[in-house]
């Protein structure tokens, strides 16, 4: 389809130490070197990118584990601690720094994805009957969607106004390690009108070079440009 990779998920958003009786750290290592290079064998030059959440990877043997990932892929990890790995409902809450830096020590190739944002309602989702256009919906249903995410931003952008700068310095941080993210991931509604949340979060991921308070100024006009 002309796409320039390839990014699935593993079976790790749980606090289980086990699946079928085998460490999941161990066995979702073996799973994504064997299905990359099966890939690879029709596809050599595509990047391959899978998820893992930290859920199930805090747990004794881990790290060697996972150390032994094909260091040809990159690792998308989810869920890792505080915001904005995810919202706050109202409160300040930090990131476990600790755990990001480990993690980004342990694979050359390594992305974060933030959940800090509005996100699809996973407790009613229901897979599609059969084939669809991926990305592609008509205005009717868009209309419908925002009629129910739009009234909700002002929560979301809430958890920002309290916890922007403990994401800008968390942001620079990594960026400044030895082994910097080679990508940052939102995961978000996109269906605009975007809210402040996403705006902002979008800012730190083009770039956290500036001031905090000019980074969250420009945040605030994209998301209300009549302002």
């Amino acid at each position: 389809m002309g796409g320039d990779g390839i990014y699935f998920q593993s079976f790790t958003e749980t606090k289980n130490r086990e699946i079928g009786g085998r460490s999941i750290p161990e066995a979702v290592t073996e799973l994504v070197n064997a299905v990359a290079e099966r890939i690879r064998a029709e596809a050599p030059g595509i990047d391959i990118v899978f998820g893992l959440h930290s859920n199930s990877m805090k747990h004794e043997g881990a790290a060697e584990a996972i150390a032994k990932v094909d260091p040809t892929l990159e690792i998308l990890w989810e869920n890792c601690g505080g915001f904005p790995f995810w919202e706050t409902d109202g409160k300040i809450e930090t990131p476990d720094v600790a755990f990001c830096d480990q993690i980004l020590a342990l694979n050359p190739s390594v992305g974060l994805a933030w959940k800090a944002q509005l996100r699809m309602d996973w407790r009613n989702y229901v897979s599609p009957a059969g084939p669809f256009m991926l990305g592609c919906a008509g205005e009717k249903l868009l209309a419908r969607d925002r009629a129910v995410t739009v009234p909700r931003y002002a929560s979301f952008d809430e958890d920002w106004i309290l916890n922007g700068r403990i994401a800008y310095d968390f942001v620079r941080h990594v960026r400044t390690g030895k082994n910097p993210p080679k990508e940052f991931n939102a995961v978000a509604e996109y269906n605009p009108p975007y809210g402040f949340a996403t705006h902002c979060q979008a800012e730190l991921f083009w770039s956290s070079e500036g001031p905090w308070d000019e980074i969250a100024k420009r945040a605030r006009m994209r998301a209300r440009p009549e302002r």
